[in-house]
């Protein structure tokens, strides 16, 4: 009994701010938060979208965020900032679509991705690693 509780006391010893130093070291890696998080989605939306003047915008919030590296080669993973915003959009018929929620990742300050659906958080995106071919990267939220 005694041995049992001394093991588990040295490995909680061990444990404990190796756990508390990755969340901090992402945390530190995160770069300036977006100061206009709605003009840079945007920006990034311009090439996206079929009439981007005419889409709608609703910003839901933003959370700093991390994806894991997913199996595609040259893919080490993403630390930053990660906005849900919901555009509604016109289709090729002119009418608009309703709204569509999309997590739009941001790199020091500037919109780099979007992800379409909510599938971000827990289990990150559904088509890989941050949408990209291959790999199953798990994406979290850093304040959750």
């Amino acid at each position: 009994m005694r041995v049992t509780s001394f093991a588990a006391l040295v490995l909680l010893a061990f444990a404990t701010p190796v756990t508390a130093h990755k969340v901090e070291t992402a945390f530190s890696d995160l770069g300036p938060e977006p100061e206009d998080p709605i003009g840079a989605t945007k920006k990034l939306m311009l090439d996206e979208l079929r009439d981007p003047d005419s889409a709608q915008y609703r910003f839901i919030g933003i959370h700093p965020a991390h994806c894991k590296a997913g199996w595609a080669k040259g893919n080490n993973g993403w630390t930053g900032y990660a906005a849900t915003v919901e555009i509604n959009a016109k289709n090729a018929m002119g009418g608009y679509v309703g709204f569509a929620s999309y997590t739009v990742l941001f790199i020091n300050g500037y919109a780099w991705k979007s992800i379409e659906g909510t599938e971000f958080g827990a289990y990150g995106p559904s088509k890989g690693m941050l949408g990209l071919d291959g790999g199953a990267g798990v994406c979290r939220w850093l304040d959750h």
